[in-house]
């Protein structure tokens, strides 16, 4: 069931890749080939050491594994400015070719057995199996890190939008591969332990390998799907930030009922109405605002051990606390107080993330004792 639900993983990440490199004909990137290669090299691996089917089959899924990786390197590369020549991709498959004919060669003087699903080898084949796996595993993972290193230092230079959130889905995909490949550490230490390893994959290992393909697919095909998965998220965000401006809306609204606006519209226009409302609130009390509470709050905050990333929010909401109390009272001064952040961005985020930790200090009953 486990190895079902890995190789659907990663029959889907393959699928989502093709999607991609078609819908970009008639000249589709090459790094988007490049991760379509690595993406079919591991799951075909992948599906070979999950079948079995002797030492055939346990050599060939491991020299799959192993040159994805070569392909996984060239799509970094590619991300880089000029992408890499003919020659070089050509140097870079000679060396993983000598890797995986060394590995070969290794394999066959073990001269293993496969017994009972596992792969058995006598005391003189223990040697050249161990220095097999030593080479693949430091082989995978060195291509691995090279990789995080490139695509991390790409996506440095990247603006925040959706090409930087796919190299970042990208990078954890292959730190989910270098886990993966650090299991590879269980097989070294079984054949040193018992003179044997299991021929078939893991369970760990085969979800770890599905995670780092449909994370890789996800990333490179981010800009086909990203935007569709936007709508709701973006929906979801301002509906949040309506409820959470709740209970300073609240007050507001009940101190000056003629704030509310015209109802109608959607989640957005609702957030965006919620806020000019709170903010004409704050307009209509502003001559009840005392001055004073604002040193004596911001002083109790500290005292009392407030974070001092809240104590601006509380101070604000001491501040709206006593003017309630005062438009109640029918007391004015000459003064207005106000503890807005200056230099708060004037955008719709902005206001709803510093309104929202001004309505949460609403709910925290010490506010009601900083004035």
């Amino acid at each position: 069931m486990i190895e079902a639900i890995g190789y659907s993983g990663c029959l889907c990440a393959l699928l989502a890749v093709a999607a991609k490199v078609e819908s970009r004909r008639p000249v589709p990137p090459p790094g988007i080939r490049y991760l379509g290669m690595f993406i079919g090299c591991l799951t075909a691996g992948m599906t070979l050491l999950a079948v079995g089917g002797g030492n055939t089959a346990s050599l060939l899924g491991d020299e799959l594994k192993l040159a994805s990786l070569a392909f996984l390197v060239l799509f970094a590369r590619s991300l880089s400015p000029g992408e890499p020549t003919r020659r070089q991709v050509r140097c870079s498959l000679l060396v993983t070719g000598e890797l995986l004919a060394v590995n070969a060669v290794l394999f066959a003087a073990a001269d293993a057995r496969e017994i009972a699903g596992n792969t058995v080898v006598s005391r003189v084949g223990v040697l050249p199996l161990l220095i097999y796996y030593v080479i693949y595993t430091l082989a995978a993972a060195s291509a691995l890190s090279l990789f995080i290193l490139l695509i991390w230092r790409y996506a440095k230079r990247m603006t925040p939008g959706s090409l930087r959130r796919g190299l970042q889905l990208i990078i954890a995909g292959a730190s989910a591969g270098l886990l993966w490949t650090a299991w590879a550490v269980e097989d070294i230490y079984s054949l040193l332990a018992a003179g044997r390893v299991s021929a078939a994959e893991d369970t760990p290992s085969v979800l770890l390998g599905a995670v780092a393909v449909t994370l890789a697919a996800a990333g490179a095909t981010l800009s086909a799907w990203g935007p569709r998965l936007g709508a709701p998220v973006r929906w979801l965000r301002a509906y949040l930030g309506y409820r959470r401006l709740g209970p300073l809306w609240t007050v507001m609204r009940e101190a000056v009922p003629g704030i509310v606006l015209n109802t109608g519209g959607g989640v957005h226009l609702a957030l965006y109405r919620r806020i000019i409302e709170i903010r004409d609130g704050h307009l209509a009390l502003r001559e009840h605002f005392d001055p004073a509470v604002a040193e004596r709050a911001a002083y109790l905050a500290r005292r009392a051990g407030i974070a001092p990333q809240r104590i601006p929010a509380a101070v604000e909401a001491a501040l709206i606390v006593a003017a309630l109390a005062a438009h109640r009272e029918g007391r004015r001064f000459r003064a207005a107080a106000d503890y807005r952040p200056s230099g708060l961005a004037p955008t719709i985020a902005a206001e709803t993330a510093w309104l929202t930790a001004v309505s949460r200090e609403l709910r925290w009953p010490g506010t009601y004792r900083l004035q």
